[in-house]
């Protein structure tokens, strides 16, 4: 199994899991504490930082739990696009499904 489709799964099962409760302005709670988040490292090249949460060993993008909470299965030929440039802002209203090169578009015109 690719590891995109492995996490895909992963998704599906945080989000069944009934310990977790996602928001739409991009929190995750526990028991009713916000999770914090680790950030990535910044992404060479682009300078781009993304959030992600620790779940069965595997290091899930937090953009994609939250598009995934409020708009349904992501599509295999495409990536969560951060509206506004900021890969921290993962605000449910600030992600959209894009393909990847339309992504790769709207990352040149930021820089």
């Amino acid at each position: 199994m690719k590891l995109k489709a492995k996490h895909d799964d992963l998704i599906s099962q945080f989000l069944r899991d009934t310990r977790y409760q996602v928001n739409p302005d991009g929190t995750i709670l526990r028991k009713n504490k916000v999770l914090g988040f680790t950030k990535a490292t910044e992404l060479k090249l682009r300078n781009k930082q993304y959030k992600y949460i620790k779940y069965k060993g595997y290091e899930l993008k937090v953009h994609r739990i939250i598009y995934t909470a409020f708009h349904g299965p992501l599509c295999p030929d495409k990536v969560v696009h951060h509206i506004d440039g900021n890969g921290l802002n993962n605000d449910v209203g600030n992600l959209s499904l894009e393909t990847q090169s339309v992504n790769c578009y709207y990352r040149q015109k930021e820089a």
